[in-house]
């Protein structure tokens, strides 16, 4: 939008929306509201102090977040610094005897006396300040490599300001560009002037220091577009207005506020030139300008089109300006591309189920994206919207055809979707592998709410019934689709009562069923029924519309899929349950009737006076508008010759009914109360009548029918007069405890001899009263619930393997039939301590004794499990369990727990599956040091579901990191063995690599007291992790290190009875090399641009150095999988490329020709030089850990100290001076490289080792001995 358009815009639309012209007018409106801001507020420093903040970029942004939220979070805005002087400090004492006059430190009493005589404030620069990446940039000065950040600073302040010495690699500070960009500093100050004045005030103004810096902020990356020709531009700007200020980062920056989108001025046409469009895309879509944004997209693809990243991108600025068709068309180009995104896929089919006649197509388009995407909880979420989108449309499209009468179409139409629907909500949301059967738990219940006579008997009857019987229970309403799916994990039985299908019903009822979890569909109305259900719409007297007849029409198939796709059926009435029978998968249906609870309690006292003896009051209550025919054509003619006959009589009518004209006569007499959801004040009213009706006419609709109308009035004494149905036929004997009637002469007859004989009525009622406490008390309900459902909490375990017999239905039927698992009684036997595994295991855990038809069970526990493939112990593990279904899937039984990477909700749970191996997923808080923390309460509980369900014989753990060490307590506590693998440095020390955020290794010791560096931390806490950590190690009945490197670390902090099972390598599909395009000796690292993993030092080297043979390739895991930049490291080109799948990584090494992997923490194993040795590759890795174990001293690579730049330096030279060396693959090794069948098996033998000693017949034959 255009200046002028902005202005319009305010004028005529902002100013009053209450909008403010200027940013400074909403920091003054925000400070008259909240408060001023702090004189020292800075924004860059309130920014640099909280990495939610990155993405604001302008000052006012910042001021606006403070003044709203920072100050009431109480967030600092401002560095403390304090911690440096005590730093200072301590690096005093300790060079206390072995210092001179020469340290530099020495002569200052203090660390800010030192600032103020080099003539540097302390500002940002002392937190950006990294010693590791300041000891690798500056080597060829400093007297010695920095032993800590104080040290490091104490250095730089010595002489590193005369030499301009950049004091991390993304500070580097170049005076001509500064001076150039600040005109308000004087020209003739010196460099190092210039480089003090940035480093005390303009880091902290947010001035960049260089153009790297700049191009950064600009573009996102420190390379200088090489298609851009300054000169030329300037050239062609100058016959225009509105110059560029000097320099070329001046006149790029120019090019990209708009200059680009002038036609008249030229740009390139090479794959630079569209990598310049495509940043300056990003450049405005990060500040909110759509349109600048779509017409450098448009520039972009139209000189290389089918770009999948920039269809998407272009397509996510044309949705910002309602153009949604056209963005439909780039998002459906970009999903077609390899490597694309989730969202590309996501909006492609939303675009598509935007238009009515294409949603299923949508569908179908949709699935396609399921094996890439189906581990992503966004995809997932898409899936579950595009298929209820899918199934209004088919709904839409149903309720035409009942409109035009084809019913029998329309039914089909709605069962074939559905259909559709659950076979793609396994494609787009797996369903779980089954859990052992459930033998206790809770019941949960799926209801619908909405009708609240059935609310009354069916859901909060059921509860208290359930809670009186000894059972948990959790109600949830259909609509609340998250909330009861994930209560599911922890449910014995899933009741879903009167809910109509839908996809999230049908996926709750899908999930339980696959999950081994019995599901049982619960109705009182035969609603399902399209031959009897609804009444013909006549029927209804005008108390409904057409619409809303047609809407019952509409809900019959969607009772019956869902009733069909249970295991069994729980109704009312038996002859309800007749017709339910054959469509439940097992063919049972069970009969619980409708009853009296502690609600009742107050009605069931002895009846109060009647208000008005002078008058007979007759009732009729109606809950629904069903059944005002049978009123008129039954009851009617009746009670108007009764109303004739007897002028004391008089008719009270509660509920829906619409009374013939006929009764205008008898108004006086006849009184409508109308509906009340209040059944209490139902009560009272009806405890005060003399007579009760309950009218149906003879239908199986009606046979079907509960006898509550009776029950309701027996509670209160009161006689009933009854339409002789199936149901009341079974349940009432007529004349002792109601009167049954079935022609119009009969109800005349009864009405006359009740309004006649008062004793009559008291003699009924009180029998009905007898009947009811006798026969629908709760303690009946329970006595039939204890036959249908899983026994309530510690109920005995003999009763559990039977428990869904039917009860008189179908007697001797059993469901284990139906069921994904076959229910068998299992149990934990105790057995006397006795045998032990090497390193101390202990005899504990679940019975598995030879022969009783139970497999040991193994939980395999780690923070991520595919399809969540981050980090190497994952692929580890995945690799454990592929050996042990293939090997051992006889002897053992696998259950997995991990994290759920993209939960959205802490601590929700979901389980899906790997090659029949259940994982038990549990949503984990994204918070402030997540990886470090060390126990989390919250998680006990869903672990501990997880426990009770598995009842595993052996736990294994290898990461733990967010699940954190609380899973490992809640094993501890039950007395079960457990294994740790440990796979990195999390157990013994506050940093998971030994590698602190600014570049320093920190080995452990035994002692954790003096372990308790880290600044960020609190010294008790990080001591008391310590400790704790340690006495869960301490527990464990092996402590298993990847490699025989890593066994001796652990053993020297303190564990000495680790040992070591190193991991294998995987065989990787074989991909043949492929030659170099350019002559160039292509470098690759795998493991991102961390520290921890040598990226700092490879980019040191390379940009403090003149290489003519190299390329590198860097494989970004933190990137998306579509994601490539370039950049230039001194003189070589670097390519940095998003996530590759474990899968795929062959094809990257086929790409390359030396591996670099110079980790600067010592690697518990080190599985990428492995697999690059495996794929041909020269490989140059570190001398510290076990990274670069196998390395033949340059025979097929390199081991070198990384503790300096020296060791790299000489290396690269060495491949940049003989590249035709390094083109050919080294020669193979003979020695066999360990396999991860190997590791594997040694795991088999050492369950077997630990599980045969805890089995009872193995104690029992020691003790024989």
């Amino acid at each position: 939008m255009s200046d002028d358009a902005l202005s319009n815009h305010f004028i005529q639309n902002g100013r009053v929306e209450g909008r403010f012209p200027r940013a400074d007018d909403l920091i003054c409106a925000l400070e008259a509201e909240h408060g001023p801001l702090p004189s020292d507020f800075l924004p860059e420093a309130y920014r640099a102090s909280h990495a939610d903040l990155e993405s604001k970029l302008h000052p006012w942004e910042l001021k606006e977040h403070y003044l709203r939220y920072g100050r009431y979070e109480k967030r600092k805005y401002r560095s403390d610094f304090s911690i440096f002087e005590d730093e200072f400090f301590k690096l005093k004492i300790e060079r206390a005897d072995r210092s001179s006059e020469r340290d530099f430190e020495q002569k200052f009493a203090s660390f800010w006396e030192m600032l103020e005589t080099v003539g540097v404030a302390p500002s940002l620069w002392l937190n950006r300040f990294m010693p590791f990446e300041f000891a690798l940039l500056n080597a060829h000065w400093l007297p010695r490599m920095p032993s800590s950040r104080i040290d490091g600073i104490c250095l730089f302040l010595s002489e590193g300001i005369d030499r301009i010495a950049p004091i991390a690699l993304a500070e580097r500070f170049e005076p001509d560009f500064f001076r150039m960009r600040r005109p308000d500093i004087l020209s003739e100050a010196t460099d190092a002037e210039l480089y003090r004045e940035w480093l005390s005030r303009g880091m902290i103004q947010g001035h960049p220091g260089s153009e790297a810096q700049a191009l950064r902020r600009l573009i996102g990356e420190d390379r200088f577009p090489s298609c851009f020709d300054e000169v030329a531009y300037r050239a062609q700007v100058l016959r225009r207005i509105n110059m560029p200020a000097p320099g070329r980062f001046a006149a790029l920056e120019h090019f990209i506020a708009g200059g680009f989108d002038r036609r008249d001025i030229e740009i390139g046409t090479g794959s630079d030139t569209v990598h310049l469009l495509e940043q300056i895309g990003e450049h405005h879509l990060s500040r909110g300008n759509a349109t600048l944004a779509t017409k450098a997209f448009d520039r972009a693809i139209s000189l290389k089109p089918g770009v999948g990243r920039l269809h998407h991108r272009r397509g996510d600025t044309l949705c910002m300006l309602n153009r949604q068709r056209e963005a439909q068309a780039d998002f459906l180009i970009a999903a077609g591309k390899p490597g694309s995104s989730v969202w590309s896929h996501i909006h492609a089919a939303e675009g598509l189920a935007a238009e009515p006649e294409r949603a299923d197509e949508a569908l179908t388009w949709f699935l396609r994206g399921a094996p890439r995407f189906c581990s992503l909880s966004p995809w997932r979420a898409a899936g579950h919207s595009l298929a209820a989108h899918v199934f209004e449309q088919a709904v839409a499209h149903a309720r035409t055809l009942y409109i035009e009468g084809l019913r029998s179409e329309a039914d089909d139409h709605v069962t074939a979707m559905l259909a559709r629907i659950g076979e793609a909500i396994q494609i787009f949301d797996p369903l779980p592998s089954a859990l052992p059967p459930p033998k206790t738990g809770t019941v949960v219940i799926v209801a619908n709410r909405d009708l609240p006579q059935c609310d009354h008997y069916r859901v909060e009857q059921k509860r208290r019934q359930l809670e009186y019987g000894g059972w948990d229970v959790e109600i949830f309403t259909q609509s609340q689709s998250d909330l009861y799916r994930s209560a599911i994990d922890h449910a014995s039985v899933v009741i879903f009562y009167r809910v109509a299908a839908s996809p999230a019903v049908l996926h709750a009822i899908l999930y339980a069923r696959a999950l081994g979890i019995p599901t049982v569909y619960e109705i009182d109305d035969l609603l399902f029924d399209p031959a009897h259900y609804p009444d013909p719409f006549e029927s209804f007297e005008e108390a409904i519309t057409k619409q809303e007849y047609i809407d019952l029409q509409n809900g019959v198939p969607l009772f019956r899929y869902a009733l069909q796709q249970c295991d069994m059926g729980l109704a009312s009435t038996p002859a309800l349950a007749e017709a339910m029978q054959p469509l439940v998968r097992s063919g049972i249906c069970h009969v619980l009737r409708n009853g009296l609870d502690q609600r009742n309690v107050p009605f069931l006292a002895a009846r109060p006076a009647v208000l008005t003896p002078s008058h007979v009051t007759i009732f009729y209550g109606s809950g629904t508008k069903a059944h005002n025919r049978d009123f008129t054509e039954l009851a009617g003619p009746a009670l108007l010759e009764i109303l004739d006959r007897y002028p004391q009589v008089r008719l009270v009518i509660a509920g829906y009914l619409n009374l013939d004209g006929a009764f205008r006569p008898f108004a006086n007499r006849v009184r409508q109360l109308g509906f009340t959801a209040n059944v209490e004040a139902y009560w009272e009213v009806l405890s005060a009548i003399d007579i009760n009706l309950a009218v149906l006419a003879s239908t199986p609709m009606s046979d079907a029918k509960s006898e509550i109308k009776w029950l309701e009035a027996a509670m209160c004494g009161v006689a009933s007069i009854v339409s002789a149905t199936r149901t009341y036929r079974e349940v009432l004997t007529n004349g002792e405890d109601a009167l049954l009637v079935t022609t119009p002469e009969e109800w005349v007859r009864a009405l006359d001899s009740l309004v006649r004989n008062p004793l009559l009525r008291r003699r009924i009622g009180a029998r009905a009263r007898a009947r009811a406490l006798e026969v629908y008390g709760l303690d009946e309900a329970v006595s039939t619930l204890r036959d249908i459902l899983p026994a309530p909490r510690n109920r005995a375990e003999a009763e559990v393997a039977n428990w869904m017999a039917p009860r008189g239905l179908a007697h001797g039927t059993s469901l284990t039939t139906y069921l994904p698992l076959q229910i068998v009684p299992s149990g934990r036997l105790s057995s006397p301590q006795g045998g032990t595994l090497d390193q101390g295991v202990q005899n504990r855990g679940r019975s598995h004794a030879p022969g009783n038809g139970s497999k040991p069970r193994v939980l395999l526990v780690n923070v991520y499990f595919p399809p969540q493939t981050l980090g190497g112990a994952t692929h580890v593990l995945r690799d454990n369990v592929d050996h042990f279904l293939d090997h051992a899937g006889d002897r053992f039984e696998f259950a997995v727990a991990a994290i759920d990477a993209d939960g959205e909700v802490p601590y929700r749970t979901r389980v899906d599956g790997y090659r029949g191996v259940p994982v038990y997923r549990i949503g984990a808080p994204r918070e402030r040091n997540m990886i470090w923390r060390p126990f989390n309460p919250m998680m006990r509980a869903p672990f501990e579901e997880l426990l009770d369900r598995f009842e595993p014989d052996l736990v294994h753990f290898h990461c733990v990191q967010r699940l954190t060490a609380t899973v490992v307590e809640a094993v501890r506590a039950r007395g079960l063995p457990y294994f740790v693998t440990l796979h990195d440095a999390w157990w013994i020390s506050d940093f998971q690599f030994l590698v602190d955020e600014i570049g320093q290794v920190h080995s452990p010791s035994p002692d954790p007291i003096a372990d308790a560096i880290d600044p960020a931390l609190n010294p008790v806490e990080s001591i008391g992790r310590r400790f704790s950590l340690a006495r869960l190690l301490n527990g464990a009945d092996a402590l298993l290190a990847v490699s025989e490197t890593f066994k001796e670390l652990y053993r020297q902090a303190g564990h000495p009875e680790t040992r070591a099972v190193p991991n294998g390598v995987p065989v990787l599909p074989v991909v043949a090399r492929r030659p170099s395009k350019t002559g160039r000796v292509r470098l690759g690292q795998i493991g991102g641009r961390t520290t921890h993993k040598g990226a700092t030092l490879i980019e040191s080297v390379l940009r403090a150095n003149d290489f003519r043979n190299l390329t590198l390739t860097i494989v970004d895991h933190a990137c998306n999988a579509d994601y490539e930049g370039m950049e230039t490291w001194g003189t070589t080109p670097v390519r940095i490329i998003g996530f590759v799948p474990h899968e795929e990584i062959a094809n990257v090494y086929a790409d390359l020709d030396v591996l670099l992997a110079p980790s600067i923490w010592p690697e518990s194993f080190g599985l990428v030089t492995r697999e690059a040795r495996a794929a041909g590759l020269w490989v140059v890795a570190s001398d510290r850990g076990a990274i670069g174990e196998s390395i033949r001293e340059d025979v097929d690579g390199f081991r070198i100290d990384v503790s300096s730049p020296a060791g790299l330096l000489d290396v690269l030279k060495q491949i940049d001076a003989r590249p035709a060396r390094f083109h050919e693959s080294p020669p193979l090794s003979h020695e066999p490289e360990r396999a991860t069948a190997d590791q594997a098996n040694d795991l088999l033998a050492l369950y077997d080792e630990l599980l045969t000693a805890t089995s009872p017949l193995a104690n029992l034959a020691e003790g024989v001995g």
